[in-house]
């Protein structure tokens, strides 16, 4: 490879690479092994040639569909109406947004959702970073070999951190759905231990991984659409909207890092609250300064009166290392240092 292109590849991968130690350095709870996050780079960057494909095919159809109303005579484009708005609209959230953060939210689930590695509340943000600056580095080279030197200067400003805000977002969202799934999990089993009623989850699962994928998509569409017009209002809204979503997006980052801890505690504090009783009937205090026993679950003895503790008798949780009061069955399984559903080749 010649220098002037070795200095463009070099000035296409900067901005990802930026962005990725930076990302991998706010993880605080624990760091996530170079291994898992290099297949993340690298599915992501496979993600552009489906992508392209995918997005080729959806253009010619919405192209086609649309060419009736938007086009007149000698292809002049009939601007600023309702059908060539539909067409942008259709273009930049479907064509495009929903097929680039659908891959990308696809990939993050088949490499991450069951790696036992992925126990931690800042895991799901850096993941999904991973992968979307993987894709965008891909892309960042390509657009880069066709339009020169300038296109990678203005696009390490736009489009690439573009790439990651859309990412946190998704990754945020995720995390949340691993928790929620997490909560789920021990309330399943408490249900099979006969420790609380069955019914239905309290916990929801569904909402937080459709939101991963329909946030990402809603702001990367309108990113999109934003650079699709002309006028000089929609480049200040372009502007203004980058700005806010950076603002919104590194202030999210600092602040999961800084409250980040593992997902199984954060979990099993979910469940707790959500069943007190059963926290009462384990010896787990719920007031704010025993917080820690909420999670780590730990058989500390609530200082609690009369009135607050359970009139049923309490039931036995397997062995008994105090036979006045239960063992929690959790303070083992779920101490939150690996996943509790990994398995397969996701626990690599």
């Amino acid at each position: 490879m010649s220098a002037p292109n070795v200095f463009l590849v070099i000035a296409a991968l900067a901005p990802a690479v930026a962005l990725c130690i930076y990302v991998y350095k706010k993880d605080r709870v624990e760091k996530e092994p170079l291994g898992l996050l290099m297949r993340l780079l690298a599915a992501g960057a496979l993600c552009i040639f489906p992508a392209l494909l995918i997005e080729t095919a959806l253009t010619g159809i919405n192209d086609r569909f649309f060419s009736g109303a938007m086009y007149g005579s000698g292809g002049t484009v009939y601007m600023d109406t309702v059908p060539y708005h539909a067409y942008l609209i259709m273009e930049n959230f479907v064509c495009v947004a929903l097929v680039e953060e659908g891959l990308k939210w696809i990939a993050v689930h088949i490499l991450t959702a069951k790696n036992r590695h992925f126990n931690s509340l800042f895991d799901g943000i850096i993941y999904c970073v991973f992968v979307s600056l993987g894709f965008a580095a891909a892309e960042n080279v390509s657009y880069v070999f066709q339009y020169g030197f300038s296109t990678a200067v203005v696009r390490a400003f736009t489009a690439v951190p573009g790439h990651t805000c859309f990412a946190v977002i998704m990754g945020y969202y995720y995390s949340m759905w691993h928790v929620q799934s997490q909560a789920q999990g021990i309330e399943t089993d408490m249900r099979l231990r006969g420790m609380i009623a069955r019914g239905p989850s309290a916990f929801n699962t569904r909402t937080p991984n459709v939101l991963s994928l329909v946030f990402p998509v809603l702001v990367h569409g309108f990113y999109d659409y934003c650079c699709s017009l002309s006028s000089a209002f929609s480049t200040v809204l372009f502007y203004a909207m980058l700005i806010a979503l950076y603002v919104f997006c590194f202030v999210r980052v600092k602040k999961v890092s800084q409250d980040d801890t593992f997902s199984g505690k954060l979990a099993m504090g979910m469940v707790f609250r959500k069943y007190p009783v059963v926290a009462s009937q384990l010896g787990i205090e719920q007031t704010p300064e025993y917080a820690a026993d909420a999670f780590t679950g730990e058989n500390r003895q609530p200082p609690m009166g009369p009135a607050a503790r359970p009139t049923e008798p309490q039931p036995t949780y397997g062995a008994q290392s105090n036979p006045t009061r239960p063992v929690n069955p959790y303070s083992n399984a779920y101490s939150g240092r690996s996943n509790p559903y990994s398995g397969g080749e996701g626990n690599k």
